[in-house]
C-alpha cells in the first residue's frame, strides 16, 4: 500500500485525525505532569523514526471516531494504485487498517503541518 498526494478538504480532515492522535499523546503525557505545549514541542522535534513510533502507539491508546478513520484512509491506495474502498477495508485485518492509517500519519508528519509558521514564533 501507498499513501496518495494530500491536496483537498480530504487532507485537512486527514491532518485533523492526526491532530487527534497528537492531542491523545499529550492527555496521555499530562497524566504525567507534562503540558500539551510542551508535549507537542518535543514530538514535532523528533526525528521522522521516532515520531513514527510514538504514532503508532497513539494509534493503540487513542479512540478515533469511524469518521476520523476513514478520513486518513481515504489517502491509502494498493500497489495497483486502486483506492481502499469498504469493500476492501472489510477484508483487511486490523494490523493493516492500523498501518495503513500510520502511513498516511507519517506523511503528514513529515509535512511539518503544524500552521504557525517560524518567523511568527519569533515574534
Amino acid at each position: 500500500m501507498r499513501v496518495k498526494e494530500l491536496r483537498g478538504l480530504k487532507s485537512v480532515w486527514a491532518l485533523n485525525a492526526y491532530s487527534t492522535l497528537v492531542y491523545g499523546l499529550a492527555t496521555e503525557q499530562a497524566c504525567l505532569g507534562q503540558d500539551y505545549e510542551t508535549t507537542a514541542a518535543k514530538f514535532e522535534a523528533l526525528p521522522l523514526a521516532e515520531k513514527e513510533k510514538q504514532l503508532r502507539h497513539a494509534l493503540q491508546i487513542v479512540n478515533l471516531q469511524k469518521e476520523d478513520m476513514q478520513n486518513l484512509l481515504a489517502f491509502v491506495v494498493d500497489g495497483n494504485g486502486i483506492p481502499y474502498d469498504q469493500k476492501n477495508l472489510d477484508k483487511l485485518e486490523p494490523s493493516e487498517i492500523i498501518e495503513a492509517m500510520l502511513a498516511v500519519c507519517v506523511k503528514l508528519a513529515d509535512m511539518r503541518p503544524f500552521i504557525c509558521p517560524e518567523e511568527v514564533k519569533k515574534n
